[in-house]
């Protein structure tokens, strides 16, 4: 017992020991640096505090005392421990305002809170005011005389002061000469160049994020548009540079008709930041989890099936009565926030699959409609009413990797429907049989089958086919450890607490709450004693379901020894010249 006293003493009086060493030494090194900066010798301090964090922001605090602002923000982002760095930037953002960049722009800066994302969304706010105060000002809710909104970035839907899921029309003149503007921009700076696989370092991207912010300047659209990516086909790890690698097509962006930043080569919206952001946190905060549902409402179910069997007539009044019945239905997004553009996409998604599904929507001759689908039975009876669920899910068929780990393919469709047969009694419950049978089955099948023809036509199943992608990419840096492994801390883009709150603001919309239920009805034509039969389709629920355990795990993970595919690391690292070059081809 005394001989283990004895060693645990003398272990405790070495560790007290070697702190004192450490504390003299960096006691020693600050008097050093401090003596540089009086003398006025920036150079001579920075190269005595070598990668010392805390001796950086003494040099980077003094660059500011004296007006070199730009000077602190290289000396800050020469740091190289990410979550001091991202202490650094903070504290040289502490005051009320922030320092002039290179663009000669300054002001407070807004940490978050707002509809539009705070410090890092464009500032579309004082244009919004302007139109509002100059433009038919009566009109607009926020000047409390009409119902007029304005928001920013449209994404095919827009939601009401009620909460209310509404649709884009597909026709905007307005938003077509904003596309021309583009075109005239996309000729300008090799970001634009059309380019078979770029490579976007997502650690430099984060860096040059947060050195702009600290500069009170905007992202760039590169930033935002993730260098004109519109596909991920490579995940890249560089453990001894500490990158982590994106790559895939990309090219110039545009916006289309309905607002949509797009490829200006062939249409297909692009990658977005934010949504990568997103999907980050969710994969460090639920584990890859998230998705949403557009649920019928119970009560309006049972007022729905009682309104069918008593209510008599068939013509526009009889239909006028059953949408009443029908309602609403509540719209429910989890594992993101509703307010994000990646919780937006997978609603409008989903709710125009639904439109399609029910012949609302012009679809293509390979994947008809459901009541389209329809016929009668041996009896001449149509299929009872239901509940149609239809729902989308990932759909990737191949996960693969080098020996070493450090490349990383996947491929597949993406994403894909799928669905279940409900029954409704008479209380308006939903009774799962848990299968799809006749038109609900089909039309899932030859959705999937036909997924890209339908993207090609409504851009925004690829945008949330892009999203499942971002969040494959993200759900692979988490289970395969690339983060730990390139030493990377995510201190901007995801935070400590996982859900950052002074790190990347993500763009804020209203979030959608309800749609309108959406019905439709076919009249078969052929009579039976004398009458007509009409089948009716309504309720129709589902939503999207991402969980990237599904695919994202190493029993999944097959190992590729060819040489050939190992080679491809190089090719896709190669042609980074500086570290503050965030994206190459």
């Amino acid at each position: 017992m005394s001989h283990s006293l004895g060693v645990e003493n003398c272990v405790a009086k070495f560790l007290q020991v070697a702190i004192l060493v450490l504390g003299l030494q960096m006691t020693c090194l600050a008097q050093e640096v401090q003596q540089y900066l009086s003398d006025g010798e920036f150079s001579a301090a920075i190269t005595a505090a070598g990668d010392n964090a805390t001796a950086l922001q003494q040099i980077a605090n003094s660059q500011i005392g004296i007006g070199e602002h730009e000077a602190a923000l290289q000396t800050v982002a020469s740091i190289d421990d990410d979550q001091a760095r991202s202490r650094a930037y903070s504290l040289l953002q502490s005051g009320d305002t922030f320092f002039s960049g290179g663009g000669g722009m300054s002001g407070t800066v807004q940490n978050g809170g707002g509809d539009q994302g705070g410090i890092t969304a464009n500032d579309f706010n004082t244009l919004i005011q302007l139109i509002q105060n100059t433009v038919a000002s009566d009109t607009w809710e926020n000047n409390g005389g009409g119902n007029g909104t304005m928001s920013p970035y449209p994404t095919g839907v827009f939601v009401d002061a009620r909460g209310v899921l509404n649709r884009i029309p597909r026709s905007n003149r307005t938003l077509a000469s904003l596309a021309d503007f583009d075109d005239e921009l996309a000729k300008r700076g090799s970001v634009h160049k059309t380019s078979n696989l770029r490579k976007v370092s997502l650690t430099r991207l984060e860096r040059a994020a947060e050195k702009r912010t600290a500069q009170g300047l905007p992202p760039t659209d590169a930033m935002l548009y993730l260098a004109g990516l519109t596909q991920i086909r490579y995940v890249i790890l560089d453990p001894d540079s500490g990158e982590i690698i994106v790559a895939g097509p990309a090219g110039s962006w545009k916006r289309n008709e309905q607002g949509k930043t797009v490829s200006a080569v062939d249409g297909k919206p692009v990658l977005m930041l934010d949504d990568l952001v997103i999907c980050l946190r969710n994969a460090w905060s639920n584990s890859g989890k998230f998705g949403c549902a557009i649920v019928p409402r119970k009560k309006n179910l049972a007022a729905t099936k009682q309104y069918v069997a008593t209510a008599k007539g068939s013509g526009k009044r009889w239909e006028n009565g059953l949408r009443e019945a029908l309602g609403q239905q509540d719209i429910e997004v989890f594992g993101i926030p509703a307010s994000s553009h990646a919780a937006r996409i997978l609603v409008d998604a989903d709710h125009h699959m639904k439109l399609l599904g029910m012949g609302i929507e012009p679809s293509i001759p390979s994947v008809a409609g459901y009541l389209k689908r329809v016929t009668l039975d041996a009896d001449g009876n149509p299929p009872p009413m239901d509940v149609v669920r239809w729902w989308f899910a990932l759909n990737y068929d191949r996960l693969i990797s080098n020996e070493a780990q450090t490349l990383f393919e996947f491929t597949g469709p993406g994403v894909k429907v799928l669905a279940e047969t409900e029954l409704i009694d008479a209380d308006g419950e939903r009774i799962h049989t848990g299968e799809a049978i006749g038109p609900t089955k089909t039309f899932a099948r030859d959705f999937t089958a036909h997924f890209d023809e339908l993207a090609d036509i409504y851009p925004v199943y690829n945008e949330l086919k892009n999203i499942f992608d971002l969040a494959i990419v993200a759900n692979m840096i988490r289970e395969f450890e690339l983060a730990k492994n390139a030493d990377w801390q995510m201190p901007f883009f995801v935070g400590n607490d996982k859900t950052s709150q002074t790190g990347w603001q993500v763009s804020r919309f209203r979030p959608a709450e309800c749609v309108d239920s959406v019905m439709n009805r076919r009249v078969i034509k052929e009579r039976r004693n004398g009458e007509l039969t009409i089948h009716t389709l309504i309720g129709v629920s589902g939503g999207v379901s991402f969980d990237a355990k599904d695919f994202v795990n190493k029993a999944n993970l097959k190992i590729e020894r060819d040489v050939e595919f190992t080679a491809q690391i190089e090719k896709a690292v190669a042609g980074s010249t500086t570290s503050d070059s965030w994206w190459w081809d």
